[in-house]
C-alpha cells in the first residue's frame, strides 16, 4: 500500500517500472498463492489509477489473462485491473478485453459515412 500510495504523476515512470516488474514476476502470475496474486494485482491497480502510463502492453495482457483464474477474488481483481484500462486506454488491451461497447475510431468513421465491408 505504501507503494500505491507514493506514485502520483510527477514520479517518473522509469524509477517505478521496475518494481512493477518485480510485483508481476513474484506476486501476479500463475504460479503463486491465490491471496498473493490478489494483493498483486490491486497493488498494480492502485500504482496505474494513479500513474495510467506506467503500463506496458505486453504486461497488461499478461495479467488479463488471470481473468480466467479458477478462484474467482482472483478473477475479480484481474477484472478490475481491465475495467480501468476500458476507461484509460483500451488500446493496450487485446480485442477480446476492450468489451462489446468499444468501438474503433475508424469503425465509428465507416459507420458515420454510412458506408459497408460489402
Amino acid at each position: 500500500m505504501y507503494l500505491a500510495e507514493a506514485c502520483h504523476q510527477q514520479v517518473p515512470a522509469d524509477s517505478v517500472l521496475p518494481v512493477m516488474k518485480y510485483i508481476i514476476m513474484n506476486f501476479a502470475n500463475e504460479a503463486c498463492k491465490e491471496d498473493r496474486i490478489v494483493s498483486g494485482l490491486n497493488c498494480i491497480r492502485e500504482m496505474c489509477q494513479r500513474m495510467p502510463l506506467l503500463m506496458e502492453e505486453d504486461d497488461l495482457n499478461f495479467l488479463a489473462t488471470l481473468r480466467y483464474f479458477k478462484s474467482k477474488s482472483v478473477s475479480s481483481s484481474a477484472k478490475a485491473l481491465i475495467n480501468l484500462y476500458r476507461d484509460l486506454n483500451p488500446y493496450l488491451l487485446r480485442k477480446e478485453f476492450r468489451g462489446k461497447n468499444f468501438t474503433d475510431a475508424k469503425e465509428e468513421e465507416r459507420l458515420y459515412l454510412g458506408k459497408s465491408n460489402f
